[in-house]
């Protein structure tokens, strides 16, 4: 892998239209800021851009007003996949090598998962994804409902954020027409370098998981 020496890593946090649906996904408040806050406070090493559906767009800078981030508004349809172009286009101004992107259904953001996406980076990796090996019994089940078979779960891994990626090879990812970057990635043959992830870095449904995400918290200071 080619190493970027100085390779300036900016951020990207896509709200798209569902969010206006469930607001509560980035906004609910948490011990120690909502979601959106603990994201922008968790990952900035460079740039942020906050890249959100128009109809939610002032309230999410009112909601980041204390926050050194740019706020974009995207217009519909703001898909999540439009919604990271248009932060990748403002990162590229900004001239940032590299970009860290994230989804604020994952509102815990371990120091370790960045550093170790960070690092695998700077290493000249274009794209890595944090991963958790799966633990639980996995059934593969016909239409019926009934179960077939035990799914073997040695290579198996659950999907973590933040991803990284170098800009130019986002873009082309984003360009692939895909609903997800990795599974741009995947079709396209682009090697994904995985680091491992982290218990902690789970999707949480709020705010009905509020009082769960607010013990997990507590229990990790």
């Amino acid at each position: 892998m080619n190493r970027p020496p100085t390779a300036q890593i900016a951020v990207i946090v896509a709200l798209p239209a569902e969010v206006v649906d469930n607001p509560a996904v980035a906004v609910h408040p948490l011990s120690g800021g909502s979601p959106l806050q603990r994201a922008v406070r968790g990952l900035a090493d460079g740039p942020v851009v906050v890249a959100a559906d128009a109809r939610i767009v002032e309230d999410v800078r009112t909601h980041l007003a204390d926050s050194p981030v740019t706020v974009l508004a995207v217009d519909a349809p703001a898909d999540r996949m439009r919604c990271l172009a248009a932060g990748l286009d403002a990162v590229t101004r900004d001239r940032s090598s590299h970009v860290l992107v994230h989804d604020v259904r994952q509102p815990l953001v371990p120091a370790g998962v960045r550093d170790r996406v960070v690092a695998a980076l700077r290493d000249g990796a274009a794209a890595v994804l944090p991963v958790l090996a799966v633990t639980d019994s996995v059934k593969a089940v016909d239409r019926d409902g009934v179960v077939t078979a035990t799914v073997d779960r040695s290579t198996l891994r659950a999907a973590q954020y933040p991803r990284g990626f170098a800009t130019g090879e986002l873009a082309r990812l984003l360009a692939a027409g895909e609903p997800d970057e990795v599974a741009a990635a995947i079709r396209l043959r682009v090697p994904v370098t995985v680091v491992e992830g982290d218990g902690d870095a789970f999707v949480a449904d709020l705010p009905g998981d509020a009082a769960y995400v607010d013990a997990v918290i507590a229990c990790s200071r």
